[in-house]
């Protein structure tokens, strides 16, 4: 991401809203930043199986019904993985159906499920903008890929609590679903021409490093 999107711009926040949400942070003069934020799409997906027997929100219709609730988001949030400091990881091993039940309880009252669903919404949002601030960027550039990009409630809750109009990789002419994809493409070209894949201002390595093995099979 810091290859193709962080020559001669301004500051740019690119988010990944896949299962696990995460952010890279590209300004001038600074080292790029990149962690997870906490949940994506994970959670909202799992919900939604549950309560309609359908496999996401498509466009966040579902969700956009509802509102969130504050006892259930302040449940949410009082997580202690919210307060580690970056870089940091994460994944389903903690953010999963076991989890959110865990959060539904301490709420301590019946809560509509397109509720839920909306504090779903809320959470990844609320996280995301939280952890974009604690870097202080000043002014810059929203763009996000990932499966949420196509979820537009979610979007436009982004872009409410972040202040700007967030972009999507399809307006640099890259779907948001294969930003991944071509992020491999691109460490298997570091490999091939010896060239550094890590950053470790974004992984917490000691040192950059040339990444993978070639394998040549016989001729």
């Amino acid at each position: 991401l810091s290859w193709a999107f962080g020559q001669g711009a301004g500051t740019r926040v690119i988010v990944n809203v896949g299962g696990i949400a995460n952010l890279c942070l590209l300004a001038p003069g600074r080292d790029v930043i990149g962690f997870d934020t906490g949940t994506g799409n994970t959670l909202l997906d799992r919900w939604t199986r549950r309560c309609l027997d359908l496999p996401y929100d498509d466009g966040g219709r579902w969700s956009a019904g509802g509102r969130p609730d504050p006892d259930l988001l302040a449940a949410c949030l009082s997580d202690p993985w919210f307060s580690l400091p970056p870089p940091k990881s994460t994944g389903r091993e903690t953010f999963n159906e076991d989890w959110l039940d865990r959060r539904i309880s301490e709420a301590g009252k019946v809560i509509d499920d397109v509720n839920v669903a909306a504090t779903l919404i809320e959470l990844t949002a609320a996280t995301i903008v939280a952890a974009i601030d604690a870097l202080d960027p000043g002014d810059y550039e929203l763009i996000v890929y990932g499966g949420g990009a196509r979820n537009a409630t979610l979007m436009a809750r982004l872009g409410t609590l972040a202040g700007r109009t967030p972009r999507t990789m399809a307006d640099f002419g890259i779907d948001p679903d294969y930003v991944e994809a071509a992020a491999m493409a691109w460490l298997a070209r570091c490999r091939v021409e010896h060239e550094q894949g890590n950053l470790p201002t974004v992984t917490a390595a000691r040192q950059g490093a040339i990444l993978g093995a070639l394998y040549c099979g016989d001729p």
